[in-house]
């Protein structure tokens, strides 16, 4: 079944209902090209945990630390952030004081991927695990 104008719209009008209800304040700080760090204001992501473990644990089929499940997921606007500024990221906190999991202070970004109906995307799929 193709998508029509309709249904894009559908689907769009969709994920800013999801969207609202669903985001986390989150604190990305960034390399600079002079080698120092700058902390961004807060950005709206939708950050979920995947995992809560004790890290020396290794659950029946993960085969190991290089194949191991992310400990976050998280969904960012593309409106919100660029895709070579969370290439910059090198760490992810939760803003203090909101709900949700918090299994670390700390989270380093391994991977990112764009994702969306939009060319090149409109969100990017972002994975964190914790710091150690």
């Amino acid at each position: 079944m193709p998508l029509s104008t309709r249904k894009l719209a559908h689907i769009k009008a969709n994920l800013v209902k999801v969207w609202a209800s669903r985001t986390q304040q989150v604190l990305l700080t960034i390399r600079n090209p002079d080698g120092s760090t700058t902390t961004l204001t807060p950005i709206a992501a939708i950050w979920r945990a995947t995992e809560d473990q004790d890290p020396i644990y290794d659950p029946a089929g993960t085969g190991g630390d290089d194949q191991k499940a992310a400990d976050i997921v998280a969904l960012f606007n593309l409106a919100d952030i660029s895709y070579a500024t969370m290439r910059q990221c090198v760490w992810a906190e939760l803003v203090p004081g909101q709900p949700g999991p918090a299994i670390a202070t700390r989270y380093l970004p391994t991977s990112i991927t764009p994702k969306g109906i939009a060319p090149g995307g409109d969100r990017l799929l972002v994975t964190f695990d914790r710091q150690r």
